[in-house]
């Protein structure tokens, strides 16, 4: 398709003719208006050739919808297809499927609720034996530090008498010295 020549748009005044004696010159009056009508076919010529472009891009864009559509229309019935390959074999197959679905469901939820008393009983359990645990350790603490004190006040005693052996001993030294 090709552009259509381009002329250059003349404006109509009394400057572009000069005068004759009974007003302008025919031929330069002609001259300007063949170029007129030769550039306005032209431009119908192209507007024409634009409008068969329009039409044929029209008719591409309608067919490329349609693919488009088409394709649209397998990819969903692929995706279906895939979601549920069994739907060709029949209701029958499909009440199969569902039977099972539901089984499975419902054997993970129990078998969920089964692990989660499971792990609540493994939790109290672990609990408990930490809290006799603790109960323990606290009550040997307490054996520890009454026998740490019984240990302190036999040593304090024994301190306590070593030192009135001691100044026994040291009297009875002195009084022999004497």
């Amino acid at each position: 398709m090709s552009e259509p020549q381009t002329l250059p748009f003349t404006t109509v005044t009394g400057d572009n003719y000069p005068r004759t004696l009974h007003g302008y010159r025919v031929e330069d009056v002609d001259r300007d208006v063949t170029a007129m009508r030769t550039r306005i076919d032209n431009l119908n010529q192209y507007a024409a050739q634009l409008a068969d472009r329009n039409t044929l891009l029209q008719e591409q864009i309608d067919r490329l919808t349609q693919k488009n559509k088409q394709l649209a229309d397998q990819a969903d019935q692929a995706a279906k297809r895939q979601a549920n390959p069994y739907r060709a074999l029949g209701d029958d197959a499909q009440r199969i499927i569902d039977t099972a679905k539901r089984q499975a469901d419902d054997t993970t939820t129990a078998a969920t609720r089964k692990a989660d008393r499971i792990i609540q009983n493994a939790h109290d359990k672990a609990d408990k034996i930490i809290n006799d645990a603790r109960a323990r350790l606290d009550k040997e603490e307490q054996q520890i530090n009454a026998k740490r004190a019984e240990a302190d006040r036999q040593a304090e005693q024994a301190k306590q008498t070593l030192d009135q052996a001691r100044k026994a001993l040291q009297t009875a030294l002195d009084g022999l010295k004497a």
